[in-house]
Order: C-alpha cells, then sequence, then structure tokens
C-alpha cells in the first residue's frame, strides 16, 4: 500500500483512465491449466464491463493450489477474485506486490518505510507515461459509418433545398400567366363613354 498527501499523484496512480500496472500475486485453489490461464488472459465480461488482465503466467504449484502472477492496468472493485469466480477457481490469498516501478520486495507483513526521492520519481514518471501511452479506446465502428452516412444526407437535402428554393425565387419574379378563360389585352385599355339620350344633341 502507497500512502501519500499528493493529491494529484495518487489520482494518476489508483485513477484506471492513467493505466497505471499493478502486479499481485494470487493463490488459488486448484490447478488452472493452460485452458484456464488462455481465458484469463483474453479476457470476460463482468457486471460493469470488459475486463482484460494486462499479463498472467502461473508463477509456483503445489499439491492443492497455485500462485499466479497477475497484472493489471486498472483498478475494478474485487476484479481479480470475480474474474478468477468466472474460471472456477477460488482466490484464497491476495497480495499487491508492485505498483509502477515499485515492488514491495523482502518488506515484512505489518512493517512501513519511506520511499527513496528516486522512487517518487519513478512513480511520477510511472503515471505520467501511462497517461499518455494509454490505448485509446476503440472505435466504434458501427457507429461511424452510419455517421457519416446521416451527413451525407443532411448535406444532400440542404443542397436540395437551395435549388429549390432558387427555382421558387425565380418563378416569383417572373411575369404572371393569364387565368383560364381571360382574354389576353393588347394594347392601352378602351376609354367608356356613356351613351347619349335621345332628343339632345
Amino acid at each position: 500500500i502507497l500512502v501519500t498527501n499528493d493529491g494529484d499523484l495518487a489520482n494518476r496512480l489508483t485513477h484506471p483512465r492513467h493505466g497505471v500496472r499493478k502486479t499481485y500475486h494470487v493463490q488459488v485453489a486448484g490447478l488452472p491449466d493452460q485452458q484456464v490461464i488462455f481465458q484469463l488472459s483474453r479476457g470476460m465480461h463482468l457486471a460493469e464491463g470488459f475486463a482484460r488482465p494486462v499479463e498472467v503466467r502461473v508463477k509456483t504449484r503445489k499439491k492443492n493450489n497455485t500462485i499466479l502472477e497477475m497484472v493489471l492496468d486498472e483498478g475494478r472493485n474485487r476484479e481479480i477474485r470475480r474474474m478468477l469466480a468466472k474460471v472456477g477457481h477460488k482466490v484464497q490469498s491476495l497480495t499487491r506486490i508492485a505498483v509502477g516501478p515499485i515492488r514491495l520486495g523482502e518488506l515484512p507483513r505489518g512493517a512501513v518505510r519511506k520511499l527513496t526521492p528516486e522512487e517518487v520519481r519513478k512513480l511520477q514518471a510511472a503515471a505520467s507515461d501511462s497517461a499518455s501511452t494509454k490505448e485509446k479506446p476503440p472505435r466504434d465502428t458501427a457507429a461511424g459509418p452510419m455517421s457519416e452516412h446521416i451527413a451525407k444526407v443532411r448535406k444532400r437535402r440542404a443542397t436540395m433545398g437551395k435549388a429549390q428554393g432558387g427555382k421558387a425565387q425565380g418563378k416569383s419574379l417572373g411575369r404572371a400567366k393569364p387565368a383560364a378563360g381571360t382574354k389576353k389585352s393588347s394594347g392601352p385599355p378602351k376609354k367608356h363613354t356613356a351613351p347619349r339620350k335621345r332628343g339632345t344633341r
């Protein structure tokens, strides 16, 4: 366990977004075979999403249990225990032996020591490097083409709208056709005079 009053460093070391690797020794019941190791390496779906360790290998085999070394770059709640339960192996003990480049070494149970300035610099460098080299999430290939298709349709509709708007404008500026049943007049309109009354000159 690392204890620090540097909030920014603590966040970069613990938040899954930064991908700082943590190494664990995991003692499990039984003797997991290569198929189980392959399943763990390939990853699996948990309740909150897909989980996959960076590395899994067998460290020691005993009569009734096995010690695995697992490296993770994220920290979901009880992630290792749930992954191993899915492949049928109960976790008997779990020890984190490294955070980034800092390893537990031979420190006895319950003992505490200060990090050296060099170790602190290594931790800061590991957190910065992990944040910059962390792979971006894969692009949703199903949504990408659909978005492009929608953009093309909208552009086409906008172009058609402009063209139709231009035609409508031309019609409004043109000469109106005479209504059906009316005669086309030519020249100035004739003057109408009142009829003469009889007996008058």
